[in-house]
């Protein structure tokens, strides 16, 4: 069963979207020790794995879409007035969509118990987790910016101090540059 990235699949195409994406496990981490460290790593890969997944997949159908815009307004101007190119490009075309990550960064101390583990000090705890991850996200305005990009997905993960995580899509030869996957 696929699952729907309902925010981005909804969205209307003609306007340009932030969405905030809140992980609440994270992928990376140090290698366990014990069996309770295994147990709870178990947890945050197979949780962020689905995540992740899922917002790569629906990225790459958009940048995809996009690609295919970009290649279509390459096509001279007798052929792009044909009603199947038309419709297409009308159809694939989509403004810039940007997914801000807030990914948890757990605590040494949690346990394998950390996904049903809702005392009133672990909520307090992630909520503080998330109040300051929005502020190092919100820090960086000049990294949030679309630069006059080719329209597609970029995702940002801002919240570590210092180590920018920031994925453009592809950019193509009808959008002014070489093909590139390179996050900056």
């Amino acid at each position: 069963m696929q699952e729907r990235a309902a925010v981005l699949d909804e969205h209307p195409r003609s306007e340009p979207l932030v969405a905030l994406q809140v992980d609440l496990f994270n992928a990376r981490g140090s290698m366990p020790q014990t069996l309770a460290e295994v147990m709870a790593r178990q947890k945050d890969i197979q949780h962020s794995s689905r995540t992740r997944m899922n917002t790569d997949a629906c990225a790459a159908r958009l940048n995809l879409r996009q690609s295919l815009v970009d290649l279509l307004d390459r096509l001279p101007p007798e052929m792009r007035e044909e009603p199947g190119v038309a419709s297409l490009c009308a159809h694939m075309k989509h403004e810039p969509v940007d997914i801000v990550h807030l990914i948890y960064r757990y605590k040494p101390y949690e346990l394998d118990s950390k996904d049903y583990e809702f005392s009133r000090i672990t909520v307090l705890e992630h909520w503080e987790a998330g109040a300051r991850d929005m502020r190092n996200t919100l820090a960086h305005p000049e990294l949030l910016r679309t630069q006059t990009q080719a329209s597609g997905v970029t995702t940002f993960d801002l919240t570590e101090p210092g180590e920018a995580r920031i994925r453009r899509p592809m950019r193509t030869i009808a959008s002014g540059g070489l093909p590139s996957t390179k996050a900056r």
